[in-house]
């Protein structure tokens, strides 16, 4: 399941024909209010923003999420997984082998 919160037409319709291609749901979130409330409901595995969006206020959405404390457990999942390209182990380059 991924939540998306995206008003521009040409996203959304990018989203849903990705996701179908995938065999995905995707619900779409309307209001800083609906992202809140489908994130509490449904657990999405991922959440799409338009950081571009006036109308979804995406940052302090983002914060809201982060502020739930209903949302703490898949906020320490996540954590584990998305870590930054820094932190990752490096590879050598084949040459060096």
């Amino acid at each position: 399941m991924i939540l998306a919160a995206v008003d521009d037409l040409l996203f959304t319709s990018k989203i849903c024909a990705a996701a179908k291609q995938r065999g995905v749901d995707v619900v779409f979130a309307r209001s800083p209010e609906d992202v809140l409330e489908q994130a509490r409901a449904l657990r999405p595995a991922l959440a799409i923003f338009d950081l571009n969006s006036q109308r979804l206020q995406p940052l302090s959405t983002i914060a809201g999420l982060k502020a739930d404390a209903s949302l703490a457990s898949e906020r320490s999942g996540l954590s584990r997984m998305c870590r930054s390209p820094s932190s990752r182990p490096r590879a050598r380059p084949v040459w060096m082998k």
